[in-house]
């Protein structure tokens, strides 16, 4: 079954750059797909596109069979979640609180409910015993997981990373890597923008390669990195592997 689906998609910001550029893509239920490629290729906003953070101008994007542009805020929330490279906690607020806000307000759980969820899910990511600090408390690594617990709440049909490693310190990147590879073995529908090559090659079922707004290659890994078909994607593979 097909996850999301990209149909003819085109994007342009204000200044005339053509971000997206008629992005055809599938991407089945269950499926982890690695998007990478140069700075300023298009992946960040073709991934924030699926949760509409970045409308598009042409084309459709669609969750399961629906049109993107057909749902509304609250349905499309509770059917894709995101996971940020700056986490975008709420810094006044505790773990605890971080993490039922959403449950509360978009998915309507009373709050017992939501707090039961909540700390299954801080047990989940290791971090139980943080529930009632504050996430300037928290290592970066430990951040990155409460944001990943707190998109879990919902239990979204889709999940997106967008450079989820990138601003934490090297010894903080496995353990954000390791849950995300527990949550790929779980059969979950992962979409992830990263320059974690290693974590490429060993988890993703498709490498999508992107320059210029476009969709270059798509293949499994092992094909990808192995013989890569294009010279955009050896050139690119050759300056970080």
């Amino acid at each position: 079954m097909t996850a999301v689906e990209f149909t003819d998609v085109n994007k342009w910001y204000d200044n005339g750059l053509h971000a997206l550029r008629d992005i055809n893509l599938s991407v089945n239920t269950g499926e982890t797909v690695v998007i990478c490629g140069p700075s300023g290729s298009g992946k960040s906003t073709l991934i924030r596109t699926v949760n509409a953070l970045e409308p598009i101008d042409t084309g459709q994007i669609a969750i399961a069979g629906t049109p993107v542009q057909m749902m509304d805020r609250r349905s499309l929330r509770r059917r894709v979640g995101m996971v940020f490279q700056s986490f975008n906690l709420f810094t006044h607020f505790k773990v605890l609180d971080n993490l039922t806000l959403a449950a509360e307000h978009v998915a309507g759980l009373d709050q017992a409910a939501a707090e039961a969820r909540a700390m299954q899910l801080l047990d989940r990511v290791g971090l139980a015993d943080q529930a009632q600090k504050y996430p300037g408390q928290l290592s970066g690594g430990q951040q990155q997981r409460v944001a990943i617990a707190r998109t879990l709440m919902l239990d979204p049909d889709v999940l997106l990373f967008d450079e989820p490693t990138s601003a934490l310190d090297p010894e903080m990147i496995a353990e954000v890597l390791s849950l995300m590879e527990d949550l790929a073995r779980e059969g979950r529908t992962m979409l992830c923008v990263t320059h974690e090559m290693g974590f490429a090659r060993n988890v993703a079922d498709q490498i999508v390669f992107m320059a210029h707004g476009s969709v270059i290659e798509k293949a499994p890994p092992a094909a990808f990195f192995d013989n890569p078909q294009t010279m955009l994607a050896q050139a690119f593979l050759s300056k970080i592997i």
